[in-house]
Parts: C-alpha cells; structure tokens; sequence
C-alpha cells in the first residue's frame, strides 16, 4: 500500500533497456502479478511477458504496460486462462503489433488501451476459439482493430475511441451490448455472422457503417445515433459522459440490463 491499506500503492518498476530482452518467459505454472509497472525503453524493443511452456493460468491485477512490441503474447506454450483487471496497455508505434496475444479464454475487466499507432497494430488478438470478454474497459487511438475474438465473445459496457475497427471476428456468438464507438474509422463491429445479441450501442456516423456481416433477422439492435463527441475530454483519458445533447447526454441511462 501507498499511504492506507488497500489504496491500491505505487507500482514498482521493472524496466529494460537492452534491445530484443523480454522481462519474463513464464514457466509451467500458474502465474499472478499486481501492482506493478512494466516498461521498455530500448531501441530495438521486445515482448514484455513470453509463455514460454503451456500452463493454467495468468491473473494480472492493476499492471501497467508500456512501450512493449506486444505486452503478453505466447512463445512456444499457450494460457489455458488469462485474466486482465484494472491494467493499462499504452504506447506501441511499431506496425503489425498488439497488446495481448494468446490463444484460449481471455477476460479483460476495468482495463485502459492507447496508443497502438503502427499500422496493422491490434490491441487484442485471439487466436483460439474459447471464451473471450470485456466488460467496463477503454479503448483509444488503436490503429486496426482494438478486440478480435475467435470466437464466442461478451463485449459490455466499454468505450472505443477513435479505433480502426472496433471489434472483427468472422463467427460471433455473444454479447455486445451497452457500448460507445466514436471516431471509428472502418466499421464500428464487423462480423462475418452474430448468432447472439447485440443491442444499445451508441455510434456517431463515420467510418464505413455502424457494422457490417450477418445478423438474425428481426434483430432489435436499439442503436443510439451520436451526433457529437460524447466524451468530456478523451484527449486528456477523461471518458466520462459529457451532458451535450446528441453526445454524452444521449448515453446516460441509455443502457439495458445485461447477465
């Protein structure tokens, strides 16, 4: 702890400078890391976390990522279950990267994306057909796509800004409700086909389309149409609900109930 218990603390930094040098090849075992800061500085830079062997699990609490070619990724093994809660994944310019790449069961919870630039650059990359989901995270100024899922995927209550394509996969079977997509650049969701739910999403008309792919007929998809930024200031990572009319003021209790 910092100054009282369970404030959360300071994080201790574990940096490197020396080029192509990721700070962990993780071992066959389960593995939790919280609080801390992972940087690297180097010219020519690396993975920040490697599996290297196949193992059960990966708990990730309150980290911080920075300056990573990807940030957690496998490398000769797979995560049978990675979970992400309050971490933050910024600054990457390089082309064709991502933040978190692995193949089984993700779940990201109050997590922050910016700054993936290069071209190419995905924030999330799954690239095995298990569960997948986001709930209450932000995305922000990711180059291609912030969320690509394999397979069955739950995407709720989260902020994509100024992303490329917000979420892709080609056979979706989930949820995605309760979101916002402002400043997209392609379209905002493009699925190949979504055979579950998909309803009260907000969009502000640029872009290619609010989605694109194949839908149950009938779908209810309760758009809100935005017609202004509705956030209060994302430039400076405040993306709470601004009260301007056709913006942030359309999304408050705009939301349904979701389980």
């Amino acid at each position: 702890f910092n100054a009282t218990h369970e404030d959360g603390g300071t994080r201790p930094l574990i940096t490197t400078a020396t080029n192509s040098t990721p700070l962990f090849i993780l071992a066959a075992i389960k593995h939790t890391f919280r609080n801390i800061h992972f940087s690297n500085t180097a010219g020519t830079r690396a993975n920040g976390i490697e599996c290297g062997a196949s193992f059960a699990g990966l708990m990730m609490f309150n980290c911080l990522f920075d300056g990573f070619t990807s940030c957690v990724t496998e490398n000769g093994g797979g995560i049978a279950d990675a979970s992400f809660s309050n971490c933050e994944f910024k600054n990457n310019a390089a082309n064709n990267n991502t933040f978190v790449r692995t193949t089984y069961r993700l779940h990201f919870h109050g997590c922050y994306f910016h700054d993936l630039t290069g071209a190419g650059s995905s924030a999330i990359i799954q690239d095995g057909a298990a569960h997948f989901s986001i709930v209450n995270c932000i995305f922000a100024d990711i180059a291609a796509i912030a969320a690509n899922p394999a397979s069955s995927a739950s995407v709720i209550n989260s902020s994509f800004y100024a992303c490329g394509t917000p979420i892709t996969t080609s056979n979706y079977a989930g949820q995605i409700i309760n979101n916002i997509f402002y400043g997209t650049t392609a379209y905002s969701v493009n699925v190949g086909t979504l055979t579950g739910i998909m309803r009260n999403n907000a969009y502000n008309a640029v872009g290619s389309g609010l989605r694109t792919g194949t839908y149950y007929p009938g779908s209810d998809f309760s758009d809100i149409l935005l017609t202004g930024d509705p956030f209060t200031n994302a430039a400076s990572d405040d993306f709470t609900l601004n009260s301007t009319a056709g913006a942030g003021a359309a999304c408050k209790s705009a939301g349904i109930q979701w389980s």
